[in-house]
């Protein structure tokens, strides 16, 4: 590893020129990443992107039981409430408003304010909610309709934050060398089976309890929180760190970037917008609006109330999608735009109506298809793995297209247009809910 072989690693010069002597610039010695800590750090701020909003909606089993009816005892799938049918769906809606504003504020006012202060905050606001919603998992939520709004006011201050962090993220890459980057994107594409294996063993533990199961799993992930805020605020005092950070100096003082310079960078990364466009709305259509409803074509089993939901809908939907992402990262040639973007839009239009016609359940207008949990197996993790492709190649395509002075327009630009394809597109799993 890069990290663990001693290299005599030098700066770029310092740029001068002595006209009278004709010296040389110096070469300035850069501090190295000792024990690899920068390296965990980028990690666990990947699993922080996602952390949060993952494990919430892995936790499907948790979200059904505080929704079911207390007063029927007809728990089948067929017979789920409002408030179980049309959760995940409504989640995505309510995070569309908090991710928009948020974004727009990164474009108009994010500039002003330290990128380590900007993440550290984000990241204090999201441990704070995910706690809360922790504490709550163990209280009596008898009027479901409070719990159902708290819990979607939950869901937007972790997107409102959350938004945020992700940009201040990602203006960090232009300022370490490009395998950082990769090493943060592994952990995105790693923290949704970290928290299905947590989720998963939790289950076993208390097999039927799904409020202890759930109160342990959720505990794990604030712990991972925690744990990723304080090492990161430590690092940030490195001498690594701080000459990366100086190696492209923050100025708070400047202002929005213009529409000239915007127009520029956004024909600039075109294509990752378009590779965003199609990952964006085949996500909204499918998972988790309508997966978090298929269920096993097993009743009454320890696999079909228990594992199914973890295990098919979650864990192997996320391996898969690791599984995508390393792909993308590990693909050196130049792939062409044209091709590549006719396979990926044809996948979607292939793949997404597939998964609506697996055993999404309850249903009164489409006719089940795939019924056989081997069926929705294979159809799913074919989505997921091209997910992955199609979302790494979108993120790794913009430092090859700008230059490193554009790269904080770029990030913040896709950050703004990720967000608004999000809240144009939420509405989509709704409809599909309803169409099924």
């Amino acid at each position: 590893m890069d990290g663990i072989i001693e290299e005599n690693i030098y700066a770029d010069s310092i740029i001068y020129e002595d006209k009278k002597h004709g010296e040389k610039p110096p070469k300035v010695p850069v501090p190295k990443d000792k024990y690899l800590i920068c390296h965990i750090v980028f990690f666990l701020i990947g699993v922080s992107h996602f952390l949060p909003i993952s494990f919430l909606a892995a936790a499907n089993n948790f979200w059904l039981y505080k929704f079911k009816d207390p007063l029927d005892e007809n728990t089948s799938a067929e017979n789920r409430t409002t408030l179980q049918t049309y959760f995940a769906s409504a989640t995505l809606i309510a995070n569309t408003v908090p991710a928009f504003i948020f974004g727009l504020f990164n474009i108009i006012g994010g500039q002003k304010f330290k990128i380590t202060n900007r993440f550290l905050l984000t990241l204090g606001i999201e441990l704070m909610v995910f706690t809360l919603i922790t504490i709550s998992a163990t209280i009596n939520t008898d009027n479901h309709q409070l719990y159902f709004g708290l819990v979607l006011l939950g869901y937007c201050t972790l997107t409102a934050a959350n938004t945020v962090n992700i940009v201040a993220s990602m203006m960090l890459f232009p300022r370490f060398p490009h395998k950082y980057m990769n090493t943060c994107l592994a952990g995105e594409g790693s923290v949704g089976i970290l928290g299905n294996l947590l989720n998963i063993i939790s289950i076993s533990i208390f097999k039927d309890d799904v409020t202890n199961s759930t109160l342990l799993y959720f505990i794990i992930g604030t712990a991972i929180l925690c744990c990723t805020w304080v090492l990161t605020f430590f690092t940030m005092k490195s001498e690594f760190f701080i000459h990366s950070i100086q190696s492209l100096p923050e100025d708070v003082n400047k202002t929005m970037p213009g529409k000239k310079q915007i127009i520029e960078v956004f024909s600039k990364i075109k294509f990752a917008v378009v590779l965003f466009a199609i990952f964006v709305t085949s996500y909204a259509a499918t998972h988790t609006a309508v997966t978090a409803l298929v269920v096993s074509e097993q009743t009454d089993t320890t696999w079909s109330t228990n594992y199914f939901s973890p295990v098919m809908t979650f864990f192997l939907s996320d391996v898969c999608m690791l599984a995508g992402r390393l792909m993308a990262s590990a693909i050196t040639i130049d792939i062409p735009e044209g091709p590549f973007l006719l396979v990926s839009v044809v996948r979607t239009l292939v793949l997404v109506p597939l998964i609506w016609l697996c055993n999404a359940q309850p249903r009164n207008h489409l006719p089940v298809l795939f019924p056989h949990d081997y069926q929705y197996g294979i159809i799913l993790a074919t989505f997921m793995l091209t997910s992955g492709l199609i979302l790494n190649m979108s993120i790794l395509v913009v430092p090859k297209k700008v230059s490193k002075e554009d790269a904080d327009v770029a990030y913040t630009l896709i950050g703004l247009i990720i967000n608004t394809l999000q809240a144009l597109t939420s509405p989509i799993g709704l409809v599909i809910v309803n169409v099924l």
